[in-house]
């Protein structure tokens, strides 16, 4: 009877949360509700003793960009509220490391997603929607057979099957290491291909028998109209996608299909279309791009690879100006500033579509700004983009103790300490302590929405550093590794540069002392 009650209750309680989000519902938003959320296997192991682990488990997709909503230990976190761009959003849902579904909502949708054999099933509280709206792919999955990952996962992160093979082969691996970067650069594309091309038939048979298992649904009135299309874009473009590849397609073929796409009349975005011309771009443009020693995969010049799409017959106006626009964003992060700022112009003059320049021109505030004069102190921008020295902080909050938390929005152990943090800062509220957010992100808007989540968006106190590298200051206490925590005196004076992490018992007791 007690475990009755106790289920009773619990529905009751879940019952009251989901009216509550509900309640709260705005225009252009979609809330997604979790119920009985699992924990998600997103691991994948490339030796017996080590491997990856996902740190998101949810990926949405707008119109130009994309998000994940960030999880903690593989488990969905509940409610989640986005801000609708559009008329759609796609939520992408993984499943394990390599396999994901992918669900189309609309704006304004609220959406319940419940784990049955930890799968998820989804459904739309408020609209009425058919029978496999959003489960089509699961039902279509559990008539095609496979072990462990499906062959389009597979596919997908062939990557990570070369690395697993790599890591379990001492001869293979010795042999790599004897091999320069880009020698390295060039046998694992060249292994990957290999890959691909043994999961092309088995990819091609999947996306066929989904393809009629579609229709079937849209000739039962099983499946609405818009999700149909959504669907069948996506089988179109992958196959493309594998004829790419493969190199089942000639440069004329790729263009008339190119020139043939047109925009969906429904307004769900465009991400299958782009896809598939990145591919085109990874298989045919990077390879004639210089070779460049860079902190990414690809090791290609992207100054190279925008003129190389710039001046290419094959894609249209439009697809230019994306395939240009991701370059521009791996200049911003991988080219010294002047570079960035010569592109970015060039690429105004490149392209008629205001917003994304304008989206970039958000994105990469600090790349724009002119080079910093003051080498001293330390440069800070709060959310508004005003600035201010740190040392205007510390004149400010003469005679109390000041406590800095250096961080990142990329920094994993900064952001797992904010909850802690936060307790502290409630607890010690009527001391003499103040609390100051430091952090060194180099893109604005990577800092803005990581300093939204971490709720510090209202709190005063945290700013992003504008002079990261020419601050003689970051220099000086080997500002190289965070988190990292600092102690100012009541006279403004550093007195620990390396101060107790906050998570740590001895930290508070310190505070207290020093504020007294």
């Amino acid at each position: 009877m007690k475990k009755v009650f106790l289920r009773i209750a619990h529905i009751i309680n879940y019952c009251l949360i989901v009216s509550q989000v509900l309640a709260q519902h705005s225009n252009k938003q979609i809330v997604i509700l979790f119920k009985n959320p699992c924990t998600v296997d997103a691991s994948f192991k490339s030796t017996k003793s080590g491997g990856l682990s996902k740190d998101h488990l949810i990926n949405l997709i707008y119109d130009n960009s994309n998000d994940f909503i960030e999880s903690k230990k593989n488990k969905i976190n509940e409610p989640i509220k986005v801000e609708s761009r559009g008329n759609y959003v796609v939520v992408r849902h993984y499943l394990n490391y390599m396999d994901f579904n992918d669900y189309l909502f609309q704006t304004n949708d609220s959406v319940l997603i419940s784990y049955q054999n930890k799968m998820p099933a989804v459904s739309v509280l408020n609209r009425n929607t058919k029978q496999h709206d959003f489960d089509a792919e699961d039902v279509f999955k559990k008539r095609f057979k496979f072990n462990e990952y499906s062959p389009l996962g597979k596919y997908s992160q062939a990557i990570f099957l070369f690395v697993r093979k790599l890591f379990n082969d001492p001869k293979m691996l010795k042999e790599q290491r004897k091999l320069t970067r880009q020698q390295i650069s060039e046998r694992n594309a060249n292994a990957v291909t290999q890959i691909k091309n043994e999961l092309y038939a088995e990819c091609k048979s999947y996306l066929r028998g989904y393809d009629l298992f579609l229709d079937s649904l849209s000739a039962g009135n099983l499946m609405s109209e818009v999700p149909y299309q959504f669907n069948k874009e996506k089988v179109r473009n992958l196959a493309l996608i594998l004829e790419v590849e493969n190199d089942k397609l000639t440069a004329e073929e790729m263009q008339k299909v190119v020139a043939q796409y047109k925009v969906n009349s429904f307004g769900y975005p465009e991400y299958y279309h782009r896809e598939f011309i990145v591919s085109i771009r990874e298989k045919y443009i990077l390879p004639q791009a210089k070779y460049l020693k860079l902190d990414d995969d690809r090791n290609k010049d992207p100054r190279d690879v925008y003129a190389l799409i710039k001046n290419s017959s094959v894609f249209s106006e439009q697809d230019k100006t994306y395939l240009m626009s991701r370059e521009i964003n791996r200049i911003a992060q991988l080219m010294p500033k002047l570079d960035f700022q010569a592109y970015f112009k060039l690429f105004e003059q490149d392209t008629k579509d205001s917003v994304l320049v304008n989206e970039i021109r958000e994105r990469f505030f600090l790349q724009l700004q002119e080079e910093s004069t003051e080498k001293t102190a330390l440069v800070l921008m709060n959310g508004q983009k005003r600035k201010v020295s740190f040392d205007e902080i510390r004149a400010a909050n003469k005679g109390k103790i000041i406590f800095v938390d250096f961080w990142a929005s990329w920094c994993a152990p900064c952001r797992a300490a904010f909850p802690e943090s936060a307790k502290l800062r409630t607890r010690l509220k009527d001391k003499n302590v103040v609390f100051v957010y430091l952090s060194i992100d180099k893109i604005f808007e990577d800092w803005t929405k990581a300093n939204k989540k971490e709720g510090l968006t209202e709190y005063t106190n945290s700013y992003l550093v504008a002079n990261v590298k020419d601050a003689s200051f970051m220099k000086q206490q080997k500002i190289d590794a965070i988190p990292r925590y600092m102690i100012f005196d009541k006279t403004g004076k550093l007195a620990y540069p390396n101060a107790p992490r906050v998570e740590s018992a001895e930290l508070e007791a310190l505070l207290i002392k020093l504020a007294n």
